[in-house]
């Protein structure tokens, strides 16, 4: 049984970041962020209007939802997400301040391997196994939140996954 867990996922909080510091795609509706980033010099570059911007924000972020889905199906390197800064630069981007960020959503690790949730959650994980769930994305949205993308991959919250309930609840879809 292989189940990996990116609490980390370094191409969805960039967009996370941008979106937050640029005041991107105001009329997608995403969860609150826990942390709220704090955008430090991050700015929207004056080369694209606001308008602009979003819509590239909006392709990227889908695109990397379709990369999360099916790796294969976004380009020539299905090892890695599309980044932004590989199709925009890193133009308005306070590297400091998003990597504070990200390490800040992501929290301490734990010392301990009987300490990661998944080892606290280890009957409801082999339950989502045998489900076919093969990835798991940890994102810094406020309180609990899962989501079953498709048939292989489910998002959750810190606050979720950190849960030894809420996570077997997320893991096996019950309640």
């Amino acid at each position: 049984m292989v189940i990996r867990v990116d609490d980390a996922p370094a191409a969805l909080l960039t967009l996370l970041f941008i979106r937050d510091a640029w005041g991107l795609a105001p009329g997608v509706t995403l969860a609150d962020l826990d942390p709220v980033p704090h955008r430090g010099a991050s700015a929207m570059p004056g080369t694209a209007s606001r308008d602009e911007w979003s819509a590239r924000w909006l392709t990227a972020w889908q695109r990397t939802w379709v990369w999360y889905e099916d790796p294969g199906a976004v380009g020539p390197t299905p090892s890695f997400p599309p980044m932004w800064q590989a199709q925009y630069g890193p133009d308005g981007i306070d590297r400091d301040a998003l990597n504070q960020w990200r390490a800040a959503a992501r929290g301490p690790r734990l010392g301990r391997l009987e300490d990661e949730p998944e080892r606290r959650s280890v009957d409801a994980v082999a339950a989502a196994w045998r489900t076919g769930i093969d990835s798991i994305l940890v994102l810094p949205y406020r309180g609990h939140y899962a989501r079953r993308i498709d048939s292989h991959l489910l998002v959750v919250s810190k606050t979720t996954r950190e849960d030894p309930g809420l996570y077997a609840v997320a893991l096996t879809g019950s309640s």
